[in-house]
């Protein structure tokens, strides 16, 4: 099963909106987000070349990126996308 990692920031309105969302559909599936903010984490940002924020990142057990979601998104398109690498 891939990692889900949360790229966030607590300056972003569309991050505060984007959180809860994530998480529920995510409890509905039984999976864990691991969130990580950029300010405090920048490294972890850099190293996955997270240049905006919400990010959503699917990644391998090595942490290779699987794929990505960046913005605000609607729960249908969260769900959909996790679905996908739950199932592949």
């Amino acid at each position: 099963m891939p990692k889900f990692l949360r790229f966030t920031a607590t300056w972003c309105g569309p991050c505060r909106v984007a959180g809860p969302v994530i998480e529920k559909v995510a409890s509905e599936r039984g999976v864990q987000i691991e969130v990580i903010d950029i300010d405090s984490d920048p490294d972890t940002a850099d190293r996955y070349n997270v240049m905006a924020v919400p990010t959503l990142l699917a990644v391998d057990d090595d942490g290779v990126e699987l794929s990505r979601l960046v913005g605000l998104q609607l729960e249908p398109t969260y769900r959909d996308w996790m679905q996908r690498h739950l199932t592949a």
